[in-house]
């Protein structure tokens, strides 16, 4: 659990603002996620095959590096990262 405490003479204030600004970031790491699992989803059908199993080739060196291939790397790193970060997120209080 991640807390972020407030001290300020205007605490309540200042705790909406930051929860609303954290609500914020949340639904737009929401959106991205949709938008990289919509990505994410159009490449497996083309290759027919899952993008965890294709990043394990990639990353072992046997996917080639042509654009196709290097987008759907970055896609799939976009993937992790938006879901660390909306993990982070969700388990976020503010005090």
């Amino acid at each position: 659990m991640t807390r972020i405490h407030i001290e300020s003479d205007q605490k309540e204030a200042v705790a909406t603002l930051v929860g609303n600004s954290l609500a914020m970031q949340q639904k737009l790491l929401l959106a991205g996620l949709r938008r990289t699992k919509a990505r994410l989803k159009a490449f497996e059908k083309e290759f027919g095959q899952s993008s965890q199993k294709f990043y394990r080739a990639y990353q072992a060196g046997t996917m080639g590096d042509e654009e196709n291939i290097m987008e759907w790397a970055g896609e799939w790193e976009t993937y992790q990262e938006l879901t660390r970060a909306l993990a982070l997120l969700k388990e976020t209080e503010v005090c």
